[in-house]
């Protein structure tokens, strides 16, 4: 059980790290590439939270 639990995550980390090193290589820095993905993230979550008020408001 906890070998596979550390091969997920032996995976997880190198396919993360395969992830970092790709968009270091195309020019993409990690850490505007985090601040991409926690903008887009947010701006997900808010839509979804006025689409949700708006619906609750016709009702």
């Amino acid at each position: 059980m906890y070998g596979e639990h550390s091969m997920y995550l032996t995976s997880g980390v190198g396919g993360g790290t395969t992830g970092l090193a790709l968009a270091a290589a195309t020019g993409i820095n990690a850490m505007a590439a985090v601040l991409m993905a926690v903008t887009v993230l947010f701006t997900t979550m808010l839509l979804v939270r006025i689409v949700r008020r708006g619906a609750r408001l016709r009702r």
